[in-house]
């Protein structure tokens, strides 16, 4: 298995780690070091590749649109649209046009055909904010998708 990184010092110890993990279940990994200015990987012919993404907002549509359908809109200095049949680009246009529940349920049924069918996508590390508050502080509730307290639900003991 060829694992694809950027030549970034950040990028080959990521691979690094990869690499050791996934021999310590009994997968050889060998490294391809594509060279990008940027540290993007532009081209499409890899076996495993790995990306940094921040959730934006709390809607499937800002990641598997972007990184999957070549309508969407692509943000300057993010990883090429990736190759799926036009069957799956065709269901996330139209998951796109849906709202609420039928939104979240065509996404989640996508999601899953796609991960079965097409394009694999494992979520490996997520970065962690670090907070200080007194021992005063509480009510203290976590929100995933920002990664940090939530500031409108604190509140003072004592």
């Amino acid at each position: 298995m060829t694992l694809t990184e950027c030549p970034q010092s950040d990028c080959q110890a990521t691979g690094a780690i990869i690499k050791a993990n996934l021999a310590r279940i009994g997968l050889k990994v060998r490294f391809d070091v594509e060279a990008s200015p940027i540290g993007v990987l532009s081209g499409t012919n890899w076996e495993m590749r790995a990306g940094a993404w921040f959730y934006d907002w709390p809607d499937p549509a800002a990641f598997l649109n972007v990184t999957l359908d070549p309508k969407a809109f692509l943000p300057p200095g993010y990883p090429p649209v990736e190759s799926v049949p036009p069957a799956y680009r065709r269901m996330l246009e139209a998951a796109d046009r849906l709202r609420g529940a039928a939104r979240a349920a065509a996404y989640r049924s996508l999601a899953a055909r796609l991960e079965r069918d097409v394009t694999p996508i494992a979520v490996f590390t997520q970065p962690v904010t670090p907070e200080f508050f007194s021992a005063r502080m509480g009510c203290q509730v976590e929100q995933p998708v920002i990664g940090a307290v939530d500031i409108g639900v604190l509140c003072v003991h004592g």
